[in-house]
């Protein structure tokens, strides 16, 4: 036997009142319930006690309690390049999972902004299309000062040098470059028809 339901009727929860008892649904407790803004609801007490229900999801349309549709950058289908941006530079470094986790923050470069407004207030809006997000300092955090929109060209001269070429001598990379300089050209073979 199961223990006895928790009579809620007429309590107030968020924006929504219980009206009725609906009856049991397998093993919860159902209501009747109203919203304030007219909507009738049925939900489950445990919901209703838990917070985890306190509208009809009317709430979630208000943009202040809904951080998707604070700055309307986000929304479902019209994702802007801003806010894809912000999400991109933030799972480059947060996200393990992430195919560029190892370039970013694999080697320590952190996502230092809280929010998408932090973000968008220092960097402002692309100029076009074809920017995107870069670090001026290649080597340094997204973070206030270090992060602006760039074109193709300037995100390429911007590129981090790699360290490979540093365990080299002086002495040694010339020999390469000589010896490549002296390599004989590669020679195209045309496909030859069958007789």
């Amino acid at each position: 036997m199961g223990r006895p339901a928790i009579d809620i009727l007429g309590h107030r929860f968020g924006k929504l009142r219980v009206l009725s008892c609906k009856g049991l649904v397998g093993k919860e407790m159902t209501w009747l319930c109203i919203c304030d803004c007219g909507t009738e609801k049925v939900l489950t007490g445990s919901n209703l006690r838990s917070g985890k229900t306190n509208s009809c999801g009317c709430l979630q349309k208000e943009p202040e309690n809904n951080p998707a549709f604070l700055h309307g950058q986000c929304r479902r289908l019209s994702i802007t390049k801003e806010y894809r941006a912000y999400a991109s530079a933030k799972a480059r470094c947060t996200n393990s999972k992430h195919a560029s986790f190892p370039a970013y923050g694999g080697r320590g470069i952190k996502f230092l902004f809280n929010t998408f407004e932090e973000f968008i207030n220092e960097i402002g809006l692309a100029p076009s299309p074809q920017h995107s997000v870069d670090r001026i300092e290649t080597n340094g955090n997204y973070e206030m000062g270090n992060v602006r929109w760039a074109t193709k060209k300037q995100q390429t001269e911007n590129r981090r040098k790699f360290g490979a070429l540093t365990t080299f001598t002086t002495e040694e990379l010339e020999a390469e470059l000589t010896r490549r300089k002296n390599a004989r050209p590669y020679r195209t073979v045309s496909a030859v028809s069958g007789s």
